[in-house]
């Protein structure tokens, strides 16, 4: 699909380049053009957009997030991080099931995309249920393994079967940022002091 979005004030994320008056040309995944308005007669389109001067940049990205976790909002966020997790947190999630997960991901993703997230570094207990939601909704995604006292991680041929043919997905393997507060047998030196 061939879309011109046009009357935008544009951020181009260029060095020296400041928010331009212009319009911006895509076509699927890919954009064309960008720069000041252009004749469109010369180029047909299937939708033209009239930005009405407001501003088109590049989406954010979310550098650590856990999707499904949407059904814990506001729950005794109060709490020291250790009595949050231990009695608020875990004793939830073990109820949780893969289809919520699954759910509540789609639930972030949603949310992500109205706040202008375009994709995300996701690390969660449910990686198969996060990374199908991120798939069915089209949204690119980072998945970090897990690694805690619950579950064990997704391997590598079981994420990749998943996006097969999806080129727009990145998925990463990695050890997420907090797994020395969920995983009881962390040993920093083991990873941080290793030559």
């Amino acid at each position: 699909m061939k879309i011109r979005f046009y009357n935008a004030r544009i951020m181009a994320m260029q060095d020296g380049v400041s928010i331009q008056k212009g319009e911006l040309w895509t076509k699927d995944d890919r954009i064309l053009y960008v720069g000041s308005d252009k004749d469109p007669e010369e180029e047909s389109f299937d939708r033209e957009i009239d930005c009405e001067n407001n501003l088109l940049m590049p989406g954010f990205k979310n550098a650590h997030t856990h999707s499904a976790m949407t059904f814990l909002r506001s729950m005794a966020d109060d709490l020291p991080l250790q009595e949050w997790l231990n009695e608020q947190v875990f004793p939830n999630e073990a109820k949780l099931k893969g289809e919520e997960a699954y759910l509540f991901a789609k639930i972030a993703i949603m949310e992500y995309l109205t706040s202008g997230i375009t994709s995300a570094f996701d690390m969660y207990i449910y990686p198969k249920e996060v990374i199908q939601a991120c798939v069915d909704c089209g949204f690119r995604i980072v998945q970090v393994s897990g690694l805690n006292n619950f579950t064990s991680s997704l391997s590598t041929e079981s994420i990749l079967s998943l996006i097969s043919n999806k080129s727009i997905f990145s998925v990463v393997l990695s050890f997420p940022s907090i797994f020395p507060y969920t995983f009881s047998s962390f040993n920093s030196n083991i990873i941080f002091n290793s030559p």
